[in-house]
C-alpha cells in the first residue's frame, strides 16, 4: 500500500496526470497541484460495506465516485 508521501511525491515530480491507486479500500478523489489522484475504492462492498468504482473524465481530468 502505497503511503500518503510516495503519491505526492509521484505527484510532484510532474510526470504523470493520474495516479491510481488501490487495495486500501478507501475512497480517495483529489487534486495534488494538477495530478488527479484516485483510489476508487471496493467494487465488491464486502469490507466496506460500500460498493463503488470511478469514472474519470479525461477532458476535465475529473473522477466521479459512483455508489452502487
Amino acid at each position: 500500500m502505497p503511503k500518503q508521501e510516495t503519491i505526492d511525491a509521484l505527484a510532484e515530480s510532474g510526470k504523470f496526470d493520474i495516479i491510481l491507486s488501490g487495495h486500501t479500500h478507501l475512497i480517495v478523489n483529489r487534486k495534488h497541484k494538477d495530478v488527479l489522484i484516485l483510489n476508487p475504492g471496493e467494487l465488491c462492498g464486502y469490507l466496506t460495506d460500500k460498493p463503488t468504482f470511478a469514472i474519470i473524465d479525461t477532458e476535465t481530468m475529473e473522477a466521479e465516485i459512483i455508489e452502487l
